[in-house]
């Protein structure tokens, strides 16, 4: 048995008519099309939620860094302490020395660390570089292939 889900308060109030809202701060809600998540999220997230506590082996920003398998705990003293490094934006990361790739995996690892994961395991080894280059499978170790 299939039965539509009946709107949350706060949506019902966008979808009755205008003359019968009582609150003139509802009565504001003009699109009835509103989406719930409009009207139910923060604008941001408080302080406290973005900077977790410090937990298992990770009791300072070197350790953390260390673990990301990209060289990461040479920033650690200019990113400064566990509260610095976790409000730190892609910019201010980049302005402490970082390129633009472990930024944004630096970035990364934080919110899988925010999310409870262990940043051990999670982590990412960088990409190895390629062996063969330009024409593919044509030249295969420097000696070209016949077809």
């Amino acid at each position: 048995m299939n039965r539509l889900q009946a709107p949350c308060t706060c949506l019902r109030a966008a979808l009755t008519p205008r003359a019968a809202l009582a609150r003139p701060a509802a009565a504001s809600i003009a699109n009835p099309w509103i989406s719930r998540r409009a009207l139910h999220a923060q604008a941001s997230v408080p302080h406290e939620r973005r900077v977790p506590e410090p937990r298992g082996d990770f009791k300072d920003p070197v350790s953390l860094l260390a673990v990301s398998k990209r060289g990461l705990e040479e920033f650690a003293e200019k990113v400064g302490s566990w509260e610095d490094l976790f409000t730190k934006s892609g910019a201010e990361l980049r302005e402490a020395g970082m390129t633009i790739k472990q930024s944004k995996y630096c970035l990364w690892l934080l919110e899988k660390y925010r999310q409870g994961f262990n940043p051990a395991v999670v982590a990412i080894p960088p990409k190895p570089k390629k062996k063969f280059r330009g024409w593919g499978p044509k030249i295969q170790h420097g000696v070209r292939v016949k077809r």
